[in-house]
């Protein structure tokens, strides 16, 4: 997705779809946060699940309302639980990212004609999945000592990540229960 980003990072990931949407019985959205150039466990989900072989950004610009409704992820390289990894790497904070996973709540009610029910039912029948890497202890314990100073021991750290990462999954459960609410 970083590579849809104006940055100066160089630490894109870029993922190049091998596949074609496939047509589903059910519709599943998957949400991932990724730094790869191949595959990762939610792309082998969809693809096992005959969904599509690779699960597409949010912010690619010619996303089919078709790939939208069968799964987008909302990824960015070098992200992390902790606001300051995103600092470091010019990455999309997760904050952000429930951000356009309203945005997405939108869209979905834009193409299904504002039909509340269908939105529902799409949103609540997501598959949501959350994948993250070890950016925040590689940037910001190990590498960048910032939050070594402040948590000095990484049991403090790891809980706060913990609670951040519990505020993110509130959040997000409330955007998927309130898809009714957004605008």
């Amino acid at each position: 997705m970083n590579k849809y980003l104006i940055s100066t990072n160089q630490s894109t990931a870029d993922l190049s779809s091998v596949g074609r949407a496939e047509d589903c019985s059910g519709l599943i959205l998957v949400v991932i946060l990724r730094f790869s150039d191949g595959k990762l466990v939610p792309d082998f989900i969809a693809s096992t699940l005959r969904i599509k072989e690779a699960v597409p950004p949010f912010l690619q610009p010619n996303l089919s309302d078709h790939e939208l409704l069968s799964g987008v992820t909302f990824a960015s390289a070098g992200s992390g639980w902790d606001e300051l990894t995103t600092l470091a790497t010019s990455a999309i904070p997760v904050s952000m990212q429930i951000d356009m996973f309203k945005d997405y709540l939108r869209r979905v009610k834009r193409i299904v004609s504002d039909d509340q029910e269908k939105a529902k039912k799409i949103i609540s029948g997501a598959l949501v999945v959350i994948s993250t890497g070890t950016n925040d202890f590689g940037l910001n314990f190990y590498g960048i000592p910032t939050r070594r100073f402040q948590f000095i021991a990484i049991s403090a750290y790891q809980d706060f990540l913990l609670n951040n990462l519990q505020s993110f999954v509130k959040d997000l459960w409330k955007q998927r229960e309130g898809v009714a609410e957004v605008e």
